[in-house]
């Protein structure tokens, strides 16, 4: 548990660090963008919660424990937007994430070239695979075959367990200020590994994070959904 904390104040001292260049460039922009950006998103304008699911799960466990609040109030940080289920849903743009719409940098990322008749995202939407975004057999209960574009809308058999780990995945994998400067590490435990990968891998009843103890129980569904809207990896 001592690493795992640890893990997550270097984690948290990166981001808060990162978010305080973010928000220099954001008020540069001029004080009257920043009413209207207010009224954009539903979540805390360039502001999430970063906690490693141990970090979240020990809360849970014990909610009323002093040192415990004290770690997930110092969680949040600020400097760093996601694209939301609907931005993916509907490949809209989110203009505090990018100009680009989400399939647009996921096309990008995976280097899909236009065609004669199809623009590279479309090209993307038609072509990526859960294998290739999460690795064989990386989303528990899903075909690595079924597309990116049907998880994300929640259709082809992906169930809302698929849909929300997609999200969660292309979120951490392309937002800017997540995995282009760091910000994961929030959601990797002391050794490294990437817990929101693990906890597709694993699925529902089956995920324990690995800073807990081993006779912690395993998350249901319903947490392991709790963890990633509080956390704002999935809105």
């Amino acid at each position: 548990m001592n690493d795992d904390i640890q893990a997550q104040e270097q984690a948290q001292a990166a981001a808060k660090a990162l978010s305080a260049v973010r928000r220099r460039r954001f008020i540069k922009l001029g004080a009257s963008t920043v009413p209207v950006t207010l009224t954009l998103a539903s979540r805390p304008v360039m502001a999430w919660h970063c906690n490693t699911t141990s970090a979240w799960g020990s809360q849970q466990l014990a909610p009323t424990a002093a040192s415990v609040k004290a770690r997930m109030d110092s969680a949040v940080v600020t400097g760093s937007e996601t694209w939301s289920k609907s931005n993916w849903r509907n490949n809209s743009a989110y203009y505090t994430v990018s100009d680009k719409r989400p399939f647009q940098v996921l096309a990008e990322h995976f280097k899909y070239s236009k065609t004669s008749s199809k623009t590279a995202e479309q090209v993307c939407q038609a072509n990526c695979t859960i294998g290739k975004l999460f690795g064989s057999g990386g989303l528990f209960g899903v075909s690595d075959s079924l597309k990116v574009w049907d998880a994300v809308r929640g259709v082809g058999g992906a169930s809302e367990f698929a849909t929300y780990m997609t999200v969660a995945k292309l979120n951490m994998l392309l937002t800017p200020g997540m995995y282009k400067n760091r910000l994961d590490a929030c959601f990797r435990d002391i050794k490294g590994v990437d817990q929101v990968t693990w906890m597709a891998k694993q699925g529902p009843n089956r995920y324990v994070p690995t800073g807990l103890p081993n006779t912690s129980p395993a998350w249901s569904w319903d947490k392991m959904k709790q963890y990633l809207e509080s956390n704002w990896l999935v809105v």
